[in-house]
């Protein structure tokens, strides 16, 4: 029983790994802005993994940013949901 059971908890954390391992190369496209008072101006786009680190991927991929650029994609709601440079999440405007 103690054998069937350590079994079961082995292959549990072998498929959480897998499944980790999928999800994280996941890429999600995002467009780049740089925002000035209250335009933003579009950079382009690029693929993310990682959401919270879009407006620093944005930041470092174009040189226009000036630490001023966020990353926004379309979220569940059709809404542009957008981060900044310290991963500050933000509905566009």
């Amino acid at each position: 029983m103690k054998n069937i059971k350590c079994i079961l908890v082995l292959a549990t954390f072998i498929l959480l790994v897998l499944s980790s391992a999928l999800h994280a190369t996941e890429s999600t496209t995002i467009s780049c802005y740089r925002v000035d008072s209250i335009n933003y101006i579009y950079l382009g786009d690029i693929q993310i993994i990682h959401l919270i680190n879009a407006g620093a991927t944005c930041n470092s991929t174009y040189n226009d940013c000036d630490g001023r650029c966020v990353g926004c994609y379309i979220n569940a709601e059709s809404l542009e949901t957008c981060f900044d440079k310290h991963g500050k999440q933000l509905e566009k405007q």
